[in-house]
């Protein structure tokens, strides 16, 4: 999780993400180690989970769930109706994380990932009935 949060403020003091909308992190700790974060950003009524990633180490104990939850309500104070992310097609566990959350499939965008090259499933969900 912290490599990620490194090479995505890496790529921000790239000029490698637009900046017209600036990025939200939230991150979670856990004896002064960032164990996971969740990267997003909000344009007018839409929030767009950028990357959402715990370590390995401290998967399957709510870290995700719990971060999700935050960005919700933080999005949701800062006008967003609705919350959207891209995810890989072949990541069964995410999407199906992502369903037990009330996303749906809402598109899917052909060759959106490199390294390899794979499709991105567009998923969404409305922030109105998020549960707390």
């Amino acid at each position: 999780a912290m490599a990620r949060l490194e090479e995505i403020v890496g790529e921000l003091e790239k000029g490698d993400l637009p900046l017209e909308h600036p990025m939200l992190c939230l991150v979670l700790a856990e004896a002064d180690r960032i164990v996971g974060f969740i990267a997003l950003r909000v344009v007018l009524e839409e929030a767009e989970i950028l990357n959402l990633a715990v370590e390995a180490s401290h998967r399957r104990k709510g870290h995700a769930s719990q971060l999700l939850r935050a960005a919700a309500t933080e999005t949701k104070m800062r006008g967003a109706e609705s919350l959207f992310l891209e995810v890989r097609e072949s990541n069964t566990a995410a999407i199906q994380f992502y369903k037990k959350w009330g996303f749906h499939r809402s598109g899917r965008r052909p060759s959106y990932y490199r390294d390899p090259d794979e499709a991105a499933l567009v998923m969404m969900r409305k922030l109105t009935d998020f549960p707390a």
